[in-house]
């Protein structure tokens, strides 16, 4: 007789915001790939095992970072209680803007933010994953819309815990100087990259929670970001 399904809390469903860890899955160009190798088997005697080597960098698939990402003296992500990696969600629809302004904020006036994640649902991670050669995937990165540095100078201001958004980065395409990066490990303000199923969710309502690895001195790790939806 089948288990029945034991629903993720009263009243809610559970929505996997996360990529999942493939070879040849879009990655940031200069981050190595994944790769993932076996099975293999270390036991002695008849009965064997089934074990796999993962090779990948910390910022692969759906990861999370902190300030350690471009502060050599910032926070590691270990350094944060796990209470800042969770708490309620409000999602910005921003497809087809190359630029997420403090107007662009509009549906978030008048909320409470302090403690809260902000996602911005783009819609560019389903075109980084299409791409079909490497050149088309450099070409979408250097091009990627992401957040201005007034808009994120506004929501550090207004106490969001973290931002996240269904790319490769917050940072707009075609800045090596990092401007919104480096503002927001200034102010310890965590990053959530390369989310999916954005659309799942609703403006306001989802309980969202991303941990990361318990990997000490990184400055962030691969993590499995779910939703809690009404």
């Amino acid at each position: 007789m089948a288990c029945a399904e034991r629903p993720a809390r009263p009243g809610r469903r559970l929505v996997d915001l996360s990529l999942p860890l493939v070879p040849g899955a879009a990655h940031f160009p200069g981050d190595p790939p994944v790769e993932v190798d076996g099975p293999y088997n270390a036991l002695e005697g008849p009965v064997r095992e089934y074990c796999y080597r993962l090779h990948l960098p910390t910022q692969a698939g759906t990861h999370i970072q902190g300030p350690h990402y471009f502060l050599a003296g910032g926070r590691p992500i270990d350094a944060f209680p796990l209470e800042r990696f969770e708490g309620p969600a409000y999602v910005v629809d921003v497809r087809g803007l190359a630029l997420f302004t403090p107007q662009s904020l509009a549906p978030l006036a008048g909320l409470d933010l302090a403690g809260a994640i902000v996602l911005f649902h783009s819609g560019y991670m389903a075109r980084l994953m299409a791409a079909a050669t490497p050149g088309e995937l450099e070409r979408l990165v250097a091009t990627k819309p992401g957040l201005s540095l007034d808009a994120a100078i506004e929501l550090a201001g207004r106490g969001v815990s973290l931002l996240g958004i269904d790319s490769v980065g917050l940072e707009p395409g075609g800045d090596p100087s990092y401007p919104v990066n480096r503002y927001l490990c200034q102010r310890e303000v965590l990053i959530l990259e390369g989310l999916t199923n954005l659309d799942q969710l609703p403006p306001a309502g989802a309980w969202v929670e991303a941990f990361p690895l318990p990997v000490p001195g990184v400055e962030g790790t691969p993590c499995r970001a779910v939703a809690r939806v009404p």
